[in-house]
């Protein structure tokens, strides 16, 4: 396919940088004030995303495999790299504001939890609400980064953050959310999928034979490697939404063998062919429990601490609970452990969250910080 004829076909569409707005929109809280009326809105994003401590974390943070001993297999940071590129070719493509396009896929995960999805699910246990990391990105992004005084992002990119994830779910409409929300969305799908393909088959070749072969098989209808699946995906998305005026990628042979694809992998790959799940999941709600009994975090908000963890640290707190005590074959049996434990070696774990000593960064967690998480609707104004 010949993609230039294509070129610019929704570029009536894209993000105005002068209608951009922030929640300091004067910068006076704002430590990159001097770039504002320098860069436009969206690179001041992209300048600040690049430099958070949320995105140099992530290189700690799972993607899919838990355990990363081959260096090639991705950790979160490098699916959002792939998320970025398939996303700039998209927007280049079709005139999108690539500038924005670039910013919503470096923040769309910058609020994922210790061991990625397994911690999303340890969460709703402890919290008995859903969790999700589209919502703990905006957190993050407002509340978190910069010691509480947040990027001052775009509330452009921001909505994007937020309404990224479909997860396993059904297509839903961006209608009022900026075009290149949909951008990132179909990004984020195309560039996990066929990363993850490869993941599968460098952590699962000797254990599940089989499922990585009939991976392998069902990947190999759209090319016979990464590149040239995601370009079939690129060039389906990109014809079919000339034709549909917006960003669309649903009604084509590809766009539904594709939706296909990544259904049959929720139900037989990702959470079944990963023995580990249980065990992280368990060790999450332990910890949590362990911090509510450690004096030096008693002003903090215990789950958001939790929640800040790269997995390299809540597996030292994990390892921890085994070691000191034995791991409790309940969470009841968690309790008073900060008695046993010297809980000073898990407030050194934590702290360099916020680069500083628990007492020093008690107050940034005082107020009801998580409790936000649960009043965010993804259409509501950011």
């Amino acid at each position: 396919m010949d993609l230039a004829k294509y070129k610019g076909c929704l570029g009536h569409l894209a993000a105005k940088p002068d209608n951009a707005t922030r929640e300091d929109q004067a910068g006076l809280t704002d430590e990159d004030r001097c770039y504002m009326g320098v860069l436009n809105p969206y690179q001041l994003d992209l300048v600040k995303l690049l430099g958070s401590k949320a995105l140099a974390r992530s290189e700690d943070k799972t993607q899919v495999f838990i355990s990363r001993e081959n260096p090639y297999t991705r950790p979160r940071s490098r699916h959002t790299r792939d998320v970025k590129q398939v996303a700039l070719a998209i927007a280049s493509v079709t005139n999108l504001h690539c500038d924005l396009t670039m910013a919503g896929a470096l923040g769309h995960d910058i609020g994922h939890l210790p061991f990625g999805h397994h911690g999303e699910i340890a969460f709703t246990n402890i919290s008995g609400k859903k969790i999700c990391h589209a919502t703990v990105g905006v957190i993050v992004a407002r509340r978190i980064e910069r010691r509480g005084v947040g990027l001052n992002l775009t509330n452009d990119t921001l909505q994007i953050i937020l309404n990224h994830s479909l997860g396993a779910g059904d297509f839903v409409s961006f209608d009022g959310l900026p075009e290149e929300t949909a951008v990132v969305m179909w990004a984020d799908k195309i560039a996990y999928v066929f990363g993850d393909v490869n993941d599968f088959a460098r952590c699962l070749t000797e254990s599940e034979p089989d499922l990585v072969c009939e991976i392998c098989r069902r990947a190999n209808e759209f090319g016979q490697n990464q590149r040239a699946r995601v370009a079939m995906c690129v060039e389906a998305l990109v014809e079919e939404s000339e034709a549909k005026g917006r960003i669309s990628f649903l009604q084509s042979e590809c766009a539904r063998k594709f939706d296909d694809f990544r259904k049959w992998l929720y139900e037989e790959a990702y959470f079944p062919a990963q023995g580990a799940r249980s065990v992280v999941i368990d060790g999450l709600q332990r910890g949590y429990d362990l911090l509510a009994t450690c004096e030096e975090f008693r002003d903090c908000d215990h789950l958001l601490l939790l929640a800040l963890l790269t997995d390299k640290e809540a597996r030292r707190l994990m390892d921890w609970l085994s070691i000191a005590v034995g791991f409790p074959s309940s969470r009841s049996q968690t309790s008073g452990l900060s008695r046993s434990i010297d809980t000073s070696r898990v407030s050194k774990s934590i702290s360099p969250i916020l680069g500083a000593r628990p007492i020093a960064f008690a107050d940034h967690f005082r107020a009801p910080l998580w409790g936000a998480l649960f009043n965010f609707k993804s259409r509501d104004k950011i």
